[in-house]
């Protein structure tokens, strides 16, 4: 069996990472001392109004700024329509809008991206040929 070398420890003079000052370059200190400042508590609570839309004729709430597929997600519903080739259930898979698994229709226009459309007021989402979402 081989020996082991010993793990190389901070280089001479300096702190960790070999960089003067303990290894935190000096912008970042500068950061630290404003967010330290700034800091506050923050509530998980704080949120715009809420506002109403449908998903196959079921009304939901949802919040200013969330997406249909962020909403349809926090609501449980993981298929938002079915394949063409197998009908097989798709859902959100990217999040990002590339991977085009979450097409719905919405307010009549079909294929808008679930991931990529924010919510608003009275919108009407239809899932085809899917139900949902489980509760509102």
């Amino acid at each position: 069996m081989p020996a082991r070398h010993p793990a190389p420890g901070p280089r001479e003079g300096r702190g960790a990472g070999g960089r003067a000052g303990g290894g935190v370059p000096s912008g970042f200190k500068v950061f630290l001392k404003l967010k330290k400042q700034t800091a506050g508590p923050r509530r998980l609570t704080d949120r715009p109004e809420p506002l109403t839309f449908t998903v196959n004729g079921q009304e939901v709430v949802a919040y200013q700024g969330e997406t249909v597929g962020a909403v349809l997600a926090a609501l449980g519903q993981r298929a938002v329509r079915l394949s063409e080739k197998y009908g097989a259930p798709r859902g959100l898979f990217c999040g990002m809008g590339v991977c085009q698994e979450c097409r719905v229709t919405v307010d009549g226009v079909s294929n808008v991206r679930a991931c990529m459309t924010p919510v608003s007021l009275g919108m009407r989402v239809e899932l085809p040929g899917v139900e949902g979402p489980p509760h509102g």
